[in-house]
Order: C-alpha cells, then sequence, then structure tokens
C-alpha cells in the first residue's frame, strides 16, 4: 500500500520510511525555512554543475 492509495496521508519521504524500519524516532517536519534553504544549495549545486560542464566543454574545444 503507497501513500496514494490514502489521499490523507501526506507522503512519505524516503529518510522517513528508513528512519521507521530502523526504529528510530521520527525526524521533525521541514519547515518553510528548512525548503528554502534546501531549494538555495540546490539552485548553487546547479549553477556550480553548470559552470563546471561550461568549463569542460571549453578545454575540450
Amino acid at each position: 500500500m503507497t501513500s496514494t492509495d490514502h489521499p490523507e496521508r501526506p507522503a512519505e519521504r524516503p529518510s522517513e520510511r528508513l528512519f521507521r524500519k530502523l526504529g528510530l524516532p521520527a525526524l521533525p517536519p521541514r519547515t518553510a525555512e528548512d525548503e528554502a534553504r534546501i531549494d538555495e544549495m540546490l539552485a548553487r549545486v546547479k549553477r556550480e554543475q553548470a559552470a563546471l560542464d561550461a568549463r569542460r566543454q571549453s578545454d575540450v574545444a
């Protein structure tokens, strides 16, 4: 049974599933601040990856 079978139950993150399987306490829910910080980190990683890809392309050319 998946979380899609129960629309009233929010989707479970993979980390939550792992913690439950290991018998560990659940992580606190993410706050809007956490989500913003994650978004900023992902954006930075994408920019850095794009810069590396561009540098690699210019080295090949």
